[in-house]
């Protein structure tokens, strides 16, 4: 790519198909989006002669940090330029120019953004309730798309799936009686990732039991098209849509999956260490970074009654 006129392009699309297949394909038509964003920009800079280069293979810690410059001049937020810095050093770590990143990050700490790793909000228990009620309204008679809709969604809320998982789990995935499924599509799969079984929260299951009962399609995907074949991101989109317009909550899959780990913590019935196991997290500290931890008031409650009964 260094002897082509454009080295960036090349450079990104060779990386990209090195990792077709590794990456989810969410991470992928991310990055699809974003490499192209930054390659027009990085030869605006070079035309204007801020950087000495557009190619990831010889850029340099300055090349780095005026691009750095221009993303704050720019006025992006940190984690918007967090993003894009960590696209161009996966990219120039692709290339063997790894220090370009690192020196620059060493060279000029403060001009480098913090990541805030916040978390997200869950969808609380009054309000999953009236998601839960209106499942539970279904019956083998109701409209089928509204039945595979609340079977998506209620699933997502008993099980904690990420989106890609959700597609495809398979029919023979859901254990016979009903209280587990086992994830065997991960996200790293190949690399990182591990299948895993997943306990099933009991209250989400009535919709899932309809759907399953009246799903008529030979198809070995548990939510499928009406051809059998699995469901794209837009149709579980649509579906989950569906969903928030009948009950008036808002919420996406990702929401969902908080949901379920936080739930977990409040009742105490598994430590977060246990928690990111099932989640299918490498760590504990990705779950209590930005999916749960224990609540402060649930905390502080704790330990006021173990002192009480010390007494």
């Amino acid at each position: 790519w260094v002897l082509t006129r454009y080295p960036f392009v090349s450079a990104y699309r060779d990386f990209l198909a090195s990792y077709e297949g590794v990456y989810s394909d969410g991470m992928m038509a991310e990055l699809r989006r974003r490499y192209p964003k930054i390659g027009r920009q990085m030869q605006n800079l070079y035309d204007d002669g801020r950087i000495s280069t557009t190619d990831p293979g010889r850029f340099t810690p300055e090349d780095v940090k005026e691009y750095v410059r221009f993303q704050r001049q720019r006025g992006l937020k940190p984690t918007s330029i967090s993003h894009d810095i960590s696209a161009i050093a996966n990219l120039c770590n692709y290339v063997g120019n790894s220090a370009a990143v690192l020196e620059a990050r060493a060279r000029y700490p403060l001009l480098f953004p913090k990541r805030e790793n916040k978390r997200l909000p869950v969808v609380e228990r009054p309000q999953f309730e009236v998601i839960k009620k209106m499942s539970e309204t279904l019956t083998a008679e109701s409209d089928p798309r509204r039945i595979r809709a609340y079977a998506e969604v209620m699933l997502a809320f008993g099980i904690g799936p990420r989106t890609e998982e959700l597609q495809h789990i398979l029919v023979d995935n859901v254990s016979p009686d009903m209280t587990s499924v086992f994830l065997d599509f991960v996200k790293g799969r190949g690399t990182y990732g591990s299948a895993r079984t997943v306990p099933i929260r009991p209250e989400c299951l009535h919709a899932v039991r309809i759907w399953m009962e009246v799903d008529s399609v030979s198809s070995r995907f548990l939510f499928h098209t009406r051809n059998g074949t699995m469901l794209s991101t837009m149709q579980l989109t649509r579906d989950r849509l569906l969903v928030c317009r009948e009950t008036g909550i808002d919420f996406d899959f990702r929401a969902c999956r908080r949901t379920y780990a936080q739930y977990i913590l409040d009742e105490e019935r598994l430590s977060t260490e246990e928690l990111a196991i099932i989640l299918g997290h490498s760590s504990s500290k990705t779950t209590e970074t930005s999916y749960a931890r224990p609540r402060n008031d649930r905390v502080v409650n704790k330990l006021i009654e173990s002192w009480k009964e010390s007494e």
